[in-house]
C-alpha cells in the first residue's frame, strides 16, 4: 500500500513514550509498504536521525518551528475560537506539501497520530484514513485543569476545543484507535459509544541490555519519565515529600535516581537530597535500569499509559506503582508489580522488594511474561495492515463501543 503517515513528534531516537509507540508502527509499515511520513515538531532531529527515517520512507519531512512560535500561533488560534492545539501544530509549509504529495501520489491510506494532526488529514485525498488518538487528548487538559493552578480556565477551555477538534477527527476518519480501555472508555463517555479499538503499545521484550537473573544488591530506586511532563512532575515531588524520607530513615544506604529528560526547576532541585540524583537526558536509560533494584512509578491520574514502566517491566524490573498507572496497563491473573494507594504503602511496598530477593525475582519474572504477552509488537503491529486496508476484515479483533468486561482486543489477538 502507499501510506501516507502523520505525526506531531519525531519518532527518533525513540526516547519518550508517543515517539516508542509511533516508532513500532513506523518501522513495521515500512518495512511492507510504501511510506510517506510528515512531521511537525518543536525541534529538527539531527541529520544522522533524520536519514534514518528516510532510509525507511518514500520521502520524509520534519517542519520545525520554535516553541515560542508555535505558542504564538496556539494563542491566536485560541482567540479566533479554536484550540491553542491547533495554532500550535499548524504549519503552512507542510499543508502546502501534503496538497502537493496528494496531487501525486494515489495514497491507500493515511495514518493520523493524535488529533492535532487531524487537519492535515483533511487535506490528503485516500480511500481510507485511520487515526490513532493513543490518549484522549481533551479528558487529559480536563484532568489538567483540575488540579489547581492559575491556567486552570484555560486547561477547560482548551479541553472544550479540543473536543470539537476530536469530534471531527472522528467523523474524517474510518478508524479510531486508542491505547487501552481506559482511554476507551473516556472516549465513549465523551462522544456518545463511538466505535473504536484498544491497540497496544509496543515495547520490545528484548532490551539491550540482558536483565540480571538476580535483581541487583545494591538498594537503588529509580523513577523514569520526561521530567517536564507535569504528571511525572507532580509525581516526583510526592514521592520526594510524602515517601523518600520514610525510605531514607529505614534504609540509609537507599539511593534514589531521577531518570528523565528536561527536569524542571523543581524537580533539579530534589537533587540537593542526600543520596537522589537527577540524571537529566541520558543517552539510553538501560544502563540506569541494570543498576535498579526497585523501580518505582507513583503517577497519580488516569491518563494514558506509564510507557517508560513498560520499558522498565520489559528490562525485568521488580516496581512499586500508583493504582492510576496500574490500571492503565493491561495483564492477567496476578499483578507484576505491587500497588501503593497511600505514601505509607508506598514506602513499606519499596522497602520490600528492597529487602525481598524471592519477591523481586518473582515480579520480575512476572513483568517480563506480561510484556511478551501483551505488548510484544511482533505480535499486534500486523493488525496495523488490517485497519489501513480499503476494504478491512469484517471482523476486526475489539471493533466495538467496548463494553466494561471485554478484554483487550489487542491482547485477545495476541493470546
Amino acid at each position: 500500500m502507499k501510506i501516507l503517515y502523520l505525526t506531531p513528534r519525531f519518532p527518533y531516537p525513540p526516547n519518550r513514550g508517543d515517539a516508542l509507540h509511533v516508532w513500532h508502527q513506523l518501522r513495521y509499515l515500512a518495512q511492507r509498504h510504501e511510506v510517506w511520513f510528515a512531521c511537525v515538531d518543536q525541534h529538527r532531529p539531527s541529520a544522522a536521525n533524520l536519514a534514518h527515517v528516510r532510509g525507511m520512507c518514500r520521502e520524509a519531512r520534519v517542519y520545525a518551528r520554535p516553541r515560542v512560535i508555535s505558542l504564538a500561533r496556539g494563542a491566536v488560534s485560541l482567540c479566533a475560537g479554536a484550540s491553542v492545539t491547533q495554532g500550535f501544530f499548524w504549519n503552512a509549509a507542510c499543508a502546502r506539501d501534503l496538497r502537493q504529495w496528494s496531487g501525486r501520489v494515489a495514497f491507500d491510506a493515511v495514518l493520523t497520530f493524535s488529533s492535532a494532526m487531524s487537519d492535515y488529514a483533511a487535506l490528503v485525498d485516500a480511500r481510507r484514513r485511520v487515526i490513532d488518538l493513543s490518549d484522549v487528548d481533551s479528558q487529559k487538559w480536563a484532568e489538567f485543569a483540575a488540579y489547581a493552578t492559575p491556567l486552570r480556565g484555560l486547561y477547560a477551555l482548551e479541553s472544550k476545543r479540543v473536543a470539537a477538534l476530536e469530534s471531527r477527527a472522528l467523523a474524517l476518519h474510518d478508524s479510531c484507535l486508542v491505547i487501552n480501555r481506559r482511554e476507551q472508555r473516556k472516549l465513549n463517555e465523551r462522544f456518545g459509544g463511538v466505535s473504536s479499538d484498544v491497540f497496544c503499545a509496543a515495547v520490545d521484550p528484548s532490551p539491550d541490555d540482558p536483565p540480571q537473573a538476580v535483581a541487583p544488591r545494591e538498594p537503588i530506586i529509580a523513577l523514569i519519565g520526561s521530567m517536564d511532563y507535569a504528571p511525572n512532575v507532580r509525581a516526583v515531588e510526592r514521592f520526594a515529600r510524602d515517601v523518600w524520607p520514610i525510605i531514607a530513615r529505614e534504609r540509609r544506604d537507599a539511593r534514589w535516581l531521577i531518570v528523565g529528560r528536561n527536569p524542571t526547576r523543581s524537580v533539579r532541585r530534589l537533587g540537593r537530597l542526600k543520596r537522589v540524583t537527577v540524571t537529566g537526558t541520558v543517552p539510553r536509560v538501560q544502563p540506569y535500569l541494570s543498576r535498579t533494584r526497585v523501580i518505582v512509578n507513583p503517577v497519580a491520574g488516569t491518563i494514558g499509559l506509564q510507557t517508560k514502566l513498560l520499558v522498565a517491566l520489559a528490562a525485568g524490573k521488580a516496581a512499586v506503582v500508583s493504582r492510576d498507572s496500574a490500571e492503565g496497563i493491561d495483564y492477567d491473573g496476578r499483578a507484576p508489580f505491587l500497588i501503593a494507594d497511600t505514601p505509607a504503602d508506598y514506602a513499606a511496598a519499596t522497602l520490600r522488594l528492597l529487602d525481598d530477593d524471592e519477591l523481586a525475582r518473582e515480579l520480575s519474572h512476572r513483568a517480563q511474561a506480561m510484556v511478551t504477552q501483551y505488548y510484544d509488537p511482533a505480535r499486534h503491529l500486523n493488525r496495523l495492515d488490517q485497519y489501513l486496508a480499503a476494504t478491512p476484515e469484517p471482523d476486526l479483533p475489539g471493533n466495538s463501543s467496548e463494553s466494561e468486561a471485554a478484554p483487550n482486543p489487542a491482547c485477545v489477538a495476541a493470546s
